[in-house]
């Protein structure tokens, strides 16, 4: 994974670091009445979606798994 030269992406960067399509960060986002919300964190003003890459590395580690 390469260090990106920004703090904020937009989400097709992140889907793109994260191997996952757009949508998915959208499914996250906005989940089914009665469920959990799912992905990192993000900002919302307007339309427009951001995540900070701080926000994005916390969510990854904290998903890791022990070997």
């Amino acid at each position: 994974m390469s260090v990106p030269a920004s703090k904020w992406c937009s989400p097709a960067e992140l889907a793109a670091w994260l191997g996952v399509h757009p949508k998915t960060l959208a499914k996250w986002r906005n989940p089914k009445p009665g469920q959990p919300r799912r992905g990192p964190r993000f900002v919302r003003e307007g339309r427009t979606v951001r995540y900070a890459w701080a926000d994005v590395y916390a969510w990854v580690n904290d998903r890791r798994k022990a070997c």
